[in-house]
Parts: C-alpha cells; structure tokens; sequence
C-alpha cells in the first residue's frame, strides 16, 4: 500500500528528519526482497510467507513509487515551498499564480496546483446566475432551493412541542 511512501514523504519535507529517508530506504528493499519478479512488481498476497499474487496493483506504479521517488528527490517542482511561480493572466485580465506549490494530492496520487484552482474558470456573476439557472428534474436550481425552504418553513409550523409547564408551543 502506498500510505507508508506517502506519510514518509510528507513527514521528511515537513521535518527534514533523515529517518524518514531510512524508512524509504527499508521500503524499497522490502519491495525488492519480495515483490520484484522477471517482468514488474507482484502484489504481496500474504506478507508472512510474501507470497506473490499474479499482479501488479496500479497503484503501485501511480503511488507507491510516485511517493518514493519524491521522498528522495528534494528538488522536485512538487516540493516548491512558494519561493517562486509564474503569473497567468486570463483574456479577462484575472491573474493567478501557477506553480508556485502547495500542490495537493488526490486520491490517485495525481497533483494539483491550488493557483489553478481559481485560474482555470472566470466565475463572472452571469456566469454564476447561469449556473443558478441550471435546470434539474425541471426545476432550477434557485427554484429548487427555494421550494425547500419553503417546505422546511411549513414543517416547523407544524411541529409543536411542549414545554416545562406542559403547555403546547410551536417549535421555533
């Protein structure tokens, strides 16, 4: 499992502690020891005995060795602590920052600049009455959320509760 590559990775850029290099180090030698076959990597069926299944996980190659090899290439662009990026400007004039870092992973290892988060949209505020406007199951979704609330005013009306002197009360 890819987890352990992860965490040493994250904790070595985070603490510069050598250790989780060491930890690395011990990784691949496991994953040597047991899982190298003639033609890739076996998944390890059983780790007491380290039988091999006949296949190779790809999460090994997306993940697991992704993470090993970051751990040990400390001048990745991956590991840009913000000192430097580049301006993108969009045809509307919005600027952002890309590769800048703070990359974020996602499930599948896969990274992510947060500058272009805000950078690959231009949400204007048509754009985001559009959006409001999206039609869902015919209804919009403005329209959807307002029946809801709607819906949600009535049922607190029609809830009643009773209070300390056993007096019936709406709930508010």
């Amino acid at each position: 499992r890819p987890e352990l590559a992860e965490s040493a990775m994250y904790l070595y850029r985070a603490t510069g502690d050598p250790f989780m290099l060491d930890i690395g180090l011990n990784i691949l030698r496991s994953i040597q020891h047991s899982a190298k076959t003639s033609c890739g990597y076996a998944t390890i069926k059983d780790t007491r005995d380290h039988t091999q299944e006949n296949r190779m996980e790809s999460f090994f190659l997306a993940e697991t060795t992704k993470y090993l090899y970051l751990l040990f290439d400390p001048d990745n662009f991956i590991h840009n602590k913000g000192e430097h990026g580049r301006i993108h400007t969009l045809p509307t004039g919005k600027q952002c920052i890309l590769d800048s870092g703070g990359y974020i992973f996602n499930t599948e290892a896969h990274p992510i600049d947060p500058g272009a988060l805000n950078c690959c949209h231009d949400w204007e505020q048509q754009d985001y009455n559009e959006a409001n406007s999206f039609h869902f199951r015919g209804e919009t979704l403005k329209k959807k959320k307002q029946v809801n609330e709607d819906r949600n005013d009535d049922l607190k009306k029609e809830v009643t509760v009773n209070d300390e002197s056993g007096k019936e009360d709406l709930l508010k």
